[in-house]
């Protein structure tokens, strides 16, 4: 209602600046008569988010064997290497299911992976909401997997599984994905994806292809071709179809498209 919209004031919350975390962690080394090595670094690491910050000065006192009110004031020193590892194995039970259910797929086949490929390249940002296009435009090793889901498949798998529904959003029109828990985002940014791979069931070591099927069709039989795609795409299956994709190759040659998807 515009009447009462223009009474209600709107009241963000958002991660703690530096000083704000800087003093939390003071607080906490009073309470405990510590002294944390450097606030900077444990910021550099949360980003500011409340929970984490507490999450990871806890898992410092553990590396320190701090589990009490220290007696005289005990400085505290930690390797970031040590603390992520810790850190990252702490969240697991919290959402290593989550990532797995969203790696595998709506339904799972050993060389479907371009969502696993899709989550290590996001891992990689700096930002936890991604422009899906920029990011394929960005990373040619992971294009085609992203550009194979981005339009349609990405979708069907959040919608289908409620435990991804539960924390990553995407809108299909604007190409956004996002990854709104802060400590999932840490989480995916430190885990090791080899041995992820291997959690999910993905083969390692095959030949790498962009698509497990693209439909050759004479004019006349758009329509059918054009039904055998969607069927396909319904499987969870990597299809190529020209329609699925002009906008990725607009403004560039199709016969060096088609002789790569089809060749290669």
């Amino acid at each position: 209602m515009h009447d009462i919209a223009k009474r209600c004031g709107i009241h963000r919350i958002g991660p703690a600046t530096e000083a704000i975390t800087a003093e939390l962690i003071k607080k906490g080394e009073e309470k405990l008569n510590v002294t944390f090595a450097s606030s900077e670094q444990i910021f550099a690491e949360t980003r500011g988010d409340y929970w984490l910050t507490q999450l990871v000065c806890q898992t410092v006192c553990i590396l320190n064997n701090v589990t009490d009110t220290a007696g005289a004031t005990q400085p505290l020193q930690f390797s970031t290497s040590e603390l992520r590892q810790r850190v990252t194995a702490r969240l697991e039970h919290s959402y290593q299911e989550t990532v797995k259910e969203f790696c595998r797929g709506k339904r799972f086949r050993s060389t479907n992976d371009p969502y696993l490929k899709l989550l290590r390249a996001i891992s990689e940002q700096d930002s936890s909401i991604v422009d899906l296009t920029e990011l394929a435009n960005a990373n040619e090793a992971v294009r085609g997997s992203i550009n194979n889901i981005k339009e349609k498949r990405l979708s069907i798998l959040i919608d289908s599984k409620p435990i991804c529904d539960r924390y990553f959003y995407y809108n299909p029109e604007t190409k956004h994905f996002a990854i709104e828990d802060p400590a999932l985002f840490y989480y995916i940014k430190h885990l090791d994806w080899d041995a992820l791979r291997r959690i999910c069931g993905f083969r390692i070591g095959q030949r790498d292809y962009e698509f497990d099927f693209a439909v050759s069709f004479a004019g006349e039989n758009r329509r059918l071709a054009k039904l055998i795609a969607e069927q396909l795409g319904t499987l969870d299956s990597s299809v190529f179809f020209d329609e699925f994709f002009e906008t990725n190759y607009l403004g560039t040659a199709w016969h060096a498209q088609f002789q790569r998807v089809f060749g290669e």
